[in-house]
């Protein structure tokens, strides 16, 4: 079941798509929304499509945090598509970390066996996806590491190359707490902060 306004939305985005694009399927967790199109000549091509939610909120009940996917074959290409929101806050890396192994395990390795704990135990290196191809996306989280104010002249800079390896999920991967199977595209824009609310040039610093 939809709200109204992600019904609307969908709506939106297959209007501004026009005519040549199909919806293939729609899923929502709470806030999380996700919504796949694709072009009316390859939707002949498109079957076994399914769609799923894995809630990672309080007491993994609650779906304020979590992730929704959509699946579906391409002609003999298994093709997922993922987006996740995982929990918030500058010291809270392990619990992301925790966020995105169990999302990763739950959609993608499925024959993985269960933790039984809320420890975050690394997957084991590598965990290949069940999926030909993978695309996974949404609001992790991770912060950067280091002063709020050396972070904002780097950025004024647009020295993103070093804010890069100061980026918390950067360094999980590269440690190996998270799948290093997945690849990040290059990063080409800014760190984004909140507008502070009733303003439209303010921004809030907290992380």
């Amino acid at each position: 079941m939809f709200s109204p306004s992600k019904e609307a939305l969908n709506q939106l985005i297959g209007d501004c798509l026009g005519e040549n694009y199909r919806m293939v399927s729609s899923v929502s967790l709470q806030a999380t929304h996700l919504v796949v199109f694709a072009h009316i000549t390859i939707i002949p091509l498109i079957t076994e499509v399914n769609y799923g939610d894995f809630a990672t909120g309080f007491k993994k009940m609650m779906g304020n945090k979590g992730a929704v996917s959509v699946r579906f074959k391409l002609g003999q290409t298994s093709i997922r598509v993922i987006n996740a929101h995982f929990h918030s806050g500058q010291n809270k890396v392990d619990v992301r970390n925790q966020d995105f192994n169990e999302t990763y395990a739950h959609f993608c390795a499925p024959t993985l066996p269960k933790s039984k704990t809320n420890l975050v135990t690394p997957l084991p290196d590598p965990v290949k996806s069940s999926d030909d191809c993978l695309i996974f996306m949404g609001d992790f989280n991770y912060r950067i590491n280091g002063n709020t104010g050396t972070i904002f002249e780097l950025m004024k800079q647009d020295m993103y190359e070093i804010l890069k390896y100061n980026d918390q999920l950067f360094i999980e991967m590269m440690i190996g707490k998270i799948p290093k199977v997945l690849k990040e595209g290059k990063v080409e824009f800014a760190p984004t902060y909140k507008r502070r609310q009733n303003s439209s040039t303010e921004f809030s610093l907290n992380r």
